[in-house]
């Protein structure tokens, strides 16, 4: 245990560091901010195959250029059905010109939102994908769409606006 001495007005002061405390502390920090079961269900979706393509659920979506920010959440139905839920908060929907000609939407947030539920063997399996807009009145839309279509969009991560994503 390495010792480090310290000079004071006061005197000598010897200081311990504890090695395995440090690893302690660092490791229960690490444990918080992931917590426990939503981590490893989050992680367990995250290394799934993404669609017909050559990657991983989270090699296309958390680098998408459209997102703003994405979330991962680990939710239950009102059947307490566990499910994943991925959601794609866009970016700069103040500049889409289809939300300036319509002025009766006053959307305040867009963006995709996946749903993989766990079956009764216990593997999660995607069972929704879909568009959802946010209004600025508290109401909130889901809009279904092929999902084929918006994985495309993930895996080929060309769209970066809002009224790209909307017009495909």
């Amino acid at each position: 245990e390495p010792q480090h001495a310290q000079h004071t007005d006061r005197g000598l002061i010897v200081k311990h560091t504890n090695h395995a405390f440090l690893a302690f502390v660092t490791c229960a920090a690490m444990f918080a901010l992931t917590g426990c079961g939503d981590n490893k269900q989050v992680a367990e979706v995250k290394a799934l195959p993404f669609g017909d393509a050559n990657m991983t659920v989270d090699q296309a979506l958390d680098t998408r250029k459209i997102c703003d920010s994405v979330d991962w959440e680990v939710k239950q139905d009102d059947r307490n059905q566990t499910y994943v839920e991925y959601t794609c908060k866009y970016k700069d929907l103040s500049d889409s010109a289809f939300l300036a000609r319509d002025k009766t939407t006053n959307a305040k947030s867009a963006g995709d939102v996946y749903q993989w539920t766990y079956g009764p063997n216990g593997e999660p399996t995607l069972t929704a994908a879909g568009f959802t807009a946010r209004y600025s009145n508290g109401t909130v839309k889901d809009f279904k769409v092929n999902p084929n279509v918006v994985m495309q969009l993930a895996i080929s991560n060309t769209v970066s606006s809002f009224d790209e994503a909307w017009s495909t």
